[in-house]
């Protein structure tokens, strides 16, 4: 077992839940925006926070063209989970496919609009419109 997963199985779902998103065992740099980041919430506020963002952008996808779907551990989680995410788990997954995403000549903007003001939209792009890493 990778030594971060050891450490793991000395927590139950509810003590992992519980837990402050600034747990070591929670170190991500990889899904961290600093504007939007709140220290003092637990892991069951952010997956709460991540469900909500995950199931918006999946609407404000579907209100400009784009079909989109679970992948990753997002769909895992809705599996396992009751139709929720991983207890550890601190990014959404959702996906779209490329030739849908032209299909529909959707921008970032039009994405945004759609989003509504209470998301903010960092990426999007059918076709690299702007720095596409990540």
């Amino acid at each position: 077992l990778h030594s971060n997963l050891r450490e793991w199985a000395l927590y139950s779902e509810e003590e992992v839940l519980a837990a402050s998103v600034l747990h070591p065992l929670f170190n991500t740099e990889e899904h961290f925006a600093a504007e939007f980041w709140k220290p003092t919430m637990s892991q069951r506020e952010r997956l709460e926070a991540l469900s909500e963002a995950v199931h918006r952008t999946s609407q404000a996808l579907a209100a400009v063209g784009v079909p989109s779907f679970l992948e990753s551990a997002g769909l895992i989680g809705w599996l396992r989970h009751g139709q929720g995410q991983l207890p550890w788990d601190s990014d959404g997954d959702l996906g779209i496919l490329v030739e849908d995403c032209i299909r529909a000549g959707s921008s970032k903007d039009e994405l945004q609009r759609a989003a509504g003001e209470e998301l903010v939209v960092l990426k999007f792009a059918c076709a690299c419109e702007e720095d596409c890493v990540g």
